[in-house]
């Protein structure tokens, strides 16, 4: 994948699939997110009582299912019994929480997944699917827990990682500068923050160190105009059909 100064425009992340659409963290919004024809997939994982590595946001089931309680206390079959698409919409009812590894074979060369671990201590075990799915060369690792993402870079050198964060607090040189800092301390690809924390200064200062800057969750027009202008490297989006519009891709 190549590093942002030298790709023509901003890599398109879909953020849970196409989840303005679909019931996010679903196959249904990953294969609408793939058909359209995005770069990258994003999904967040957690582990379940029984060990395996399935695809939500939430560490507990009671937004985006019918169900309650903590998801790390539930063995996949009690998840596999829940409807993960009813919330979204009728026409959604009997979509299932999918395990990383449904994830992976769904999406297969169309896209490349980025995995978001969301629980702490578990990046061994998501790379052990990753590798069982012989899917190295098809992911993208982000946490917001920084020793998590180091983690995953140092099980995986080669393995493109990026730690998710609020951003620079203020646009100095020197907020920017304690994050390239500590991305580089970590051996990390690059860094993911917030769009408000994507400073001028912090794009200035990866792209000077060669690091990857991705930033999230733009969803109107306006916005995602300004950071193409800007020359950020990916733009997470609910919305991967505007940012294709935009980009003259459709």
């Amino acid at each position: 994948m190549a590093g942002q100064e030298v790709q023509e425009r901003p890599l398109i992340i879909a953020h849970r699939g196409f989840s303005a659409i679909a019931p996010e963290n679903t196959l249904v919004a990953q294969r609408m997110a793939a058909e359209l024809g995005v770069d990258l997939i994003e999904c967040d994982v957690h582990r379940t009582k029984d060990g395996q590595i399935v695809v939500m946001h939430d560490a507990t089931v009671d937004r985006t299912t019918d169900g309650s309680g903590a998801l790390a206390e539930m063995t996949l079959a009690e998840l596999k019994a829940l409807d993960a698409g009813s919330w979204k919409g009728p026409k959604y009812a009997g979509e299932r929480v999918p395990t990383l590894a449904e994830s992976l074979e769904l999406i297969g060369e169309r896209a490349r997944l980025i995995i978001e671990i969301k629980a702490e201590g578990i990046a061994d075990e998501v790379l052990r699917v990753v590798e069982e799915c012989e899917a190295l060369d098809r992911v993208v690792i982000f946490s917001f827990d920084y020793e998590t993402v180091c983690r995953a870079r140092e099980l995986r050198p080669e393995l493109p990682c990026l730690w998710l964060t609020g951003g620079a607090q203020d646009p100095s040189a020197a907020a920017a500068a304690a994050l390239v800092e500590k991305v580089e301390r970590g051996r990390l690809t690059g860094i993911s923050p917030s769009y408000a924390g994507a400073t001028d200064e912090l794009l200035r200062q990866c792209r000077e160190k060669g690091l990857w800057l991705w930033t999230w969750t733009l969803d109107e027009p306006e916005q995602m105009k300004e950071a193409i202008a800007r020359r950020v490297g990916a733009i997470g989006t609910n919305w991967p059909d505007r940012l294709r519009k935009v980009l003259g891709l459709s």
